[in-house]
């Protein structure tokens, strides 16, 4: 199966058409959702950026995934960011999604994001 290399959320970030290197730019290792306002206002966000990246072992070869990006509010239900399919033709294969805006959120807490991946039709998910 798989294995997730790394979960990052970070404010934006660009990659290199030719070489597909990855520049990450502001990461972000936690958000709070808070109903009150903080002592120190912080910038607020536009935009986030969680990017995903996944190593095939030899067996996975040819074969299709699926794959979800979530983020789990401190309260209700998941939010699903993006979810889609792919066959891994490389050792590596990564995934980012961009949330422009932030969605409304209910309660307190942490702000959790989840990266998932399973082979097609499969109905175990490895979550990260």
């Amino acid at each position: 199966m798989p294995k997730c290399l790394y979960v990052v959320c970070s404010e934006s970030g660009s990659e290199d058409k030719d070489t597909r290197l990855l520049s990450l730019f502001n990461l972000i290792d936690t958000l709070q959702i808070t109903s009150s306002p903080p002592q120190q206002p912080a910038a607020a966000l536009t935009q986030l950026r969680i990017t995903a990246s996944w190593m095939r072992e030899a067996a996975d070869d040819g074969r299709e995934f699926e794959f979800e990006t979530v983020l789990q509010p401190p309260q209700g239900e998941e939010i699903y960011l993006g979810k889609g399919g792919f066959v891994f033709n490389t050792y590596f294969y990564r995934i980012s999604i961009r949330i422009l805006g932030m969605p409304p959120f209910k309660g307190e807490g942490m702000l959790w994001m989840e990266s998932r991946l399973r082979r097609a039709g499969s109905k175990t998910w490895i979550v990260h």
